[in-house]
């Protein structure tokens, strides 16, 4: 192993290979890519890639390279089902990149496009978020002080829920910890999303209690499926918008069972007050107590069915062309021997001129320092040819014959006198409108608006056209948009149990 500018280790043997199959997230900063590790003995293994943008700027590209060094180094501090498992941080192509377990399935987002989430749902999803924070907080570093790890940052996109039914916590990237090695330095600054964040995080307080606080709301967006107001430093205003949130949650919430424990456990985890919180040990017991209650559907059922569907529905529609690519993790023999080359291919080149023996002479000297990447050993190149003379190219005689005499210029000719007929013209011939193909399949009737009228899937002239989707017992709906280009073929997938259309 050798060590790298940043402390890290980087191996000098052949580096991992990761073949890039499609994108599962794009954020600011980077995107999340479903790839398969090619190992050897034909070893493959799908992954999670989180690679980090190259066209940032470089202080910002710097900045999240230290969050991203820091995130894989936290995760791989935190053992909890919730949590995922990191097999490694690397380089690919001069970026960083953090491998991580793959999950099947939808984060929180993409759910709520379904609609509320059952109760018996919704706890078991809370309950296991809070069992992972808990396991955070209370990890060890490697040196065995506390981890204190808060996430700062939850949030439906940053929940996961498998197809299996199992719940992961997603990006630590803004997390504060305690522990060496650390490179991002956070305090002080404000990170998170502000819908979520708790009162006291704009007096600079970053204690676990907030997460709590934002693990509450988004408890209220999966039971009724609607937004809760930003966060207010004003306790007065706190504490209206906080009764608006139960009120709502509680007629969301069916009469029988007893929804009361559930709308007291929700009231304390929004509490204003951090101490008012409950703990996360605290609140994955008491969601676990919850689910005698609200019993049916289970965590696994729901997501069985649901999550396949979902995930049908938002998956991404534009190409990315480091689909398909393999990405090498480059070694440090392979860099050093890239400089080699490169040093020696320059030489060359400014040698070229002094003659072919010269030249010769030169790759010849140049090969022997040549760096062969295994084990780290000089290979020597194979002695150069002899150079040779070269041979003389024969020059042929000259003609002996003269050089032909220039040609006499014609006599012009006088201009016809005859009258020429002006030139007929004729009217173009308009061309037919361009036009794409669109079909419609789902249970849902579809009509496309847009300029020139509203028009049936089909032949549609090219342009952006407006989808209005009618479902079974439904007025008519805005159902996005589809571009249409010349000689294309778009599908529309309309499913009435989501309300929601695709566009293929």
């Amino acid at each position: 192993m050798t060590a790298t500018s940043d402390g890290l280790s980087a191996p000098t043997g052949p580096g991992r290979r990761f073949q890039i199959l499609e994108p599962l997230g794009k954020g600011a900063f980077g995107t999340v890519y479903r790839a398969r590790l090619l190992g050897e003995g034909a070893f493959v293994k799908e992954v999670a890639l989180k690679l980090l943008r190259e066209d940032l700027a470089s202080d910002r590209t710097e900045g999240m390279a230290r969050r991203t060094r820091d995130e894989a180094r936290v995760l791989g501090m935190v053992r909890h089902r919730t949590v995922l498992h990191v097999d490694g941080l690397l380089r690919l192509g001069g970026r960083w990149a953090v491998v991580m377990e793959l999950v099947d399935g939808c984060n929180l987002r993409d759910l709520l496009r379904a609609g509320p989430v059952p109760p018996s749902v919704s706890v078991a999803i809370i309950g296991e978020v809070a069992g992972g924070l808990a396991a955070a907080w209370d990890a060890s570093a490697p040196d065995g002080t506390p981890l204190r790890l808060v996430h700062r940052d939850i949030k439906p996109p940053n929940l996961q829920l498998s197809v299996a039914g199992d719940v992961k916590l997603l990006d630590f990237g803004v997390a504060r910890a305690q522990f060496d090695g650390r490179e991002a330095e956070t305090e002080g600054v404000m990170l998170g999303t502000l819908r979520y964040m708790a009162p006291e995080r704009f007096d600079g307080i970053d204690g676990p209690e907030g997460d709590i606080y934002a693990l509450g709301v988004v408890l209220a967006e999966l039971l009724t499926c609607a937004p809760v107001a930003k966060t207010s430093g004003n306790r007065e205003r706190h504490e209206q918008t906080v009764e608006e949130t139960v009120q709502r949650t509680r007629a969301a919430l069916p009469a029988e069972p007893d929804p009361t424990p559930l709308i007291e456990l929700l009231s304390r985890m929004l509490a204003y007050e951090p101490e008012a919180r409950p703990t996360a040990r605290l609140v994955e017991q008491q969601s676990w107590d919850l689910r005698r209650t609200w019993s049916e559907p289970r965590l696994v059922d729901f997501a069985r069915e649901v999550v396949p569907k979902v995930k049908a529905l938002v998956a991404p529609q534009d190409t990315d062309p480091l689909v398909g690519d393999v990405l090498t993790e480059a070694s440090a023999g392979t860099r050093r021997r890239g400089a080699v080359y490169r040093w020696a291919l320059l030489g060359l080149l400014a040698l070229v001129s002094l003659g072919t023996g010269a030249a010769a002479l030169a790759t010849g000297g140049l090969a022997l320092w040549a760096w062969s990447g295994e084990a780290g050993r000089v290979v020597p190149a194979e002695p150069p040819p002899t150079p040779r003379s070269p041979t003389p190219v024969p020059v042929p005689p000259m003609d002996p014959r003269p050089e032909p005499s220039p040609p006499t210029p014609p006599t012009p000719r006088p201009p016809s006198t005859a009258a020429t007929p002006p030139p007929v013209t004729r009217a173009p011939t308009p061309p037919a409108p361009a036009k794409g193909t669109v079909l419609l399949s789902g249970d849902a009737g579809v009509v496309l608006s847009g300029p020139s009228g509203r028009v049936g899937p089909g032949q549609v002239p090219v342009g952006t056209w407006t989808i209005l989707a009618t479902f079974p017992g439904h007025a008519e709906v805005d159902a996005g948009t589809v571009q249409v280009r010349e000689g294309s073929t778009v599908r529309i997938d309309c499913l009435a149990a989501f309300r929601l259309c695709k566009v293929r």
